[in-house]
Parts: C-alpha cells; structure tokens; sequence
C-alpha cells in the first residue's frame, strides 16, 4: 500500500492577495483547487497564523468587547481554517461531479 502524501499549508494560505479584492476564504480555495488532483490518500495539516488578525481585531473592540484569551483564540482559529479546507474540498468535488 502505497504511504500518503502529507500537505502542509502555513496559516498564510488563508491571506487575501494584497493586489486583489477577495476574501480569505475565496484565497484558501484557490490554494486547495492546486491539489484536487492528488486528493486521494492526501493527509492535509495546517499552520495557525490568522490568531495574529483576531488578535488585532480583539485590539480593535477591547472596550466594548471583553478579550479572550490566547487558547480560545488558537481554538477558534484551529476550528476556523479547518472549516474552511472541508468546505474547500466540498465544493470542489461537488463541481468535479464527485459529491451530490
């Protein structure tokens, strides 16, 4: 059986192209759309870099927002990027026909 191959994305894959308009999300989607074809026996891991963006945002609302702290932040942006390669893999497959 042959070994999977590991793809490691580093949390600035989720940035937008400072020459471009578009969101995080359509940036990760565009990085995912290079893979799709190696996507079999694929074991995708990420870095965890957007906490910095949160963390400039909780700056930005401190007093009207009370802080988390730094471990709720690495959870939420964990779970956030992880979110966002499951729905990346989704819809791609979805428009290659492979998911109804």
């Amino acid at each position: 059986m042959p070994l999977p191959t590991v793809l490691a994305f580093g949390g600035n894959a989720l940035l937008p192209d400072p020459d471009k308009k578009d969101a995080r999300t359509e940036a990760f989607a565009r990085a995912l759309m290079q893979v799709m074809p190696l996507r079999a026996g694929i074991i995708i891991l990420h870095g965890n870099s957007p906490r910095g963006l949160i963390l400039l945002r909780i700056e930005a609302t401190r007093d009207r927002i009370p802080p988390e702290t730094l471990d709720v932040l690495v959870a939420e942006t964990q779970g956030y990027i992880g979110y966002l390669i499951s729905r990346s893999l989704h819809n791609a497959m979805t428009d290659d026909g492979e998911v109804q």
